[in-house]
């Protein structure tokens, strides 16, 4: 957040997020998801930009992280860079569930939900699904514990097909049973700050 010089954390906070409330939306990805890499340009002083311009340094950083750390889980689907497969897709999935998990037991997200009460529509989608989305997070994030039912009910509500769902639940579970997998999670947050860290000084 330093980084970008951050001075509105409610336009920050929620444009973190903004990008994958095109589940809801159902704007295309192409245009969320707009931007591979670090870029001026695209955020300038807005800190709403901000924010989404973190969101798509991180995935970029995630899939990096993922192919790195969990080679065995990758090794079949060669370089799927423009397209990834449903079953490259759920496996991605099950480890994000995961990673979350681990993420919120280190971070008191709840000190953030509130910012999430500020939303934007910048490609003028229905504000109203932009804050049901926002909400649909601090629903899930401001409990006492959150489960792995809890974030794949996300996609439930996402209206992901059904057999992707299942898929879902399987992957997961199988993954969060494998202890060499478990052990693992915890690897992936300090390698992406250690890459994002990289990255700052190209």
């Amino acid at each position: 957040m330093n980084d970008f010089d951050v001075k509105n954390l409610d336009k920050y906070i929620s444009g973190t997020v903004y990008p994958d409330s095109r589940y809801l939306t159902k704007i295309d990805r192409k245009i969320t998801h707009c931007i591979d890499m670090y870029d001026e340009n695209f955020f300038g002083k807005d800190d709403f930009r901000k924010g989404w311009m973190v969101h798509l340094i991180y995935d970029k950083i995630q899939a990096e992280v993922f192919k790195e750390i969990f080679p065995e889980l990758f090794e079949n689907f060669g370089d799927e860079k423009l397209i990834i497969s449903p079953e490259n897709w759920v496996i991605r999935t099950g480890l994000k569930i995961l990673q979350d998990l681990n993420d919120i037991s280190k971070f008191n997200i709840k000190n953030y939900l509130k910012n999430l009460e500020y939303s934007e529509n910048p490609n003028k989608e229905k504000i109203e699904l932009i804050e049901e989305y926002n909400q649909m997070l601090v629903d899930i994030y401001q409990k006492d514990e959150v489960l792995i039912s809890d974030l794949i009910n996300m996609w439930v509500k996402f209206e992901v097909d059904e057999k992707l769902i299942k898929q879902i639940k399987e992957k997961t579970k199988e993954l969060s049973l494998d202890e060499n997998i478990s052990k693992k999670i915890k690897l992936i947050y300090p390698a992406t700050i250690k890459k994002y860290k990289k990255i700052k000084l190209l």
